[in-house]
């Protein structure tokens, strides 16, 4: 099996050279992913921390390659690395690694639109930058295969921070309604305590759903 992966990589880089080298890096996120499920049953913080960087890296390469010939920009799936990031608790400095990385990425790429300093004009295999121009009417129809990535990339992002976004406001809201009620219940009973009245204060204190320590 692993010789058939190393022959099917090779293989690709024969026929679209730079387009495949932009993904190995997610691939080998993918497969160090795999290993890691079947070897630990579990995804560890250290590994999930390395998919991340490989994924963002990956991103980042086919981001160039598309901004190169004016296709989808897929930068922003990186908004949902870093939920990702926040979700599962990762170390600090995996967010900022990130943001750090498209940040400088969003400037090297807007200082090329800006000032045409060479980063297009490196070769992309096959990719030309005036592709799109080449017809009757530019721009050019992009084709369905193109709208449907431009489609589904937009889309995730969009339902994905969304989904994320709103487990955190849920837990949130419950860690806050939860403390509220903790309060509230302490008050009634230090009021109940102070006049001696226990048996109140036994009441709402069996009657309130304080937060688990």
């Amino acid at each position: 099996m692993a010789a058939t992966v190393i022959v099917s990589i090779w293989v690709a880089l024969e026929r679209h050279a730079w387009h495949s080298f932009i993904v190995i890096p997610g691939a080998l996120g993918a497969v160090i992913m795999l290993v890691s499920l079947v070897v630990w049953k579990q995804a560890k913080d250290e590994t999930i921390e390395v998919v991340l960087y490989l994924g963002s890296l990956s991103i980042l390469l086919n981001d160039w390659y598309d901004a190169k010939i004016m296709g989808n920009r897929p930068w922003p799936i990186i908004v949902l690395l870093l939920d990702l990031a926040l979700v599962c608790r990762l170390p600090a400095r995996v967010s900022c690694v990130l943001l750090a990385l498209v940040v400088v990425w969003l400037i090297i790429i807007g200082s090329e639109e800006a000032y045409r300093w060479g980063l297009y004009e490196i070769p992309l295999g096959n990719a030309r930058r005036g592709q799109y121009f080449d017809c009757a009417n530019p721009p050019c129809a992009n084709g369905l295969p193109s709208a449907l990535s431009a489609f589904l990339t937009n889309t995730c992002v969009f339902m994905f921070d969304f989904y994320f976004t709103r487990g955190f406001a849920h837990r949130l809201y419950r860690e806050h309604d939860a403390k509220k009620t903790a309060i509230l219940a302490t008050e009634r009973i230090a009021s109940s305590l102070s006049h001696f009245d226990l048996t109140s204060a036994e009441a709402v204190l069996s009657a309130s759903t304080l937060p688990e320590p």
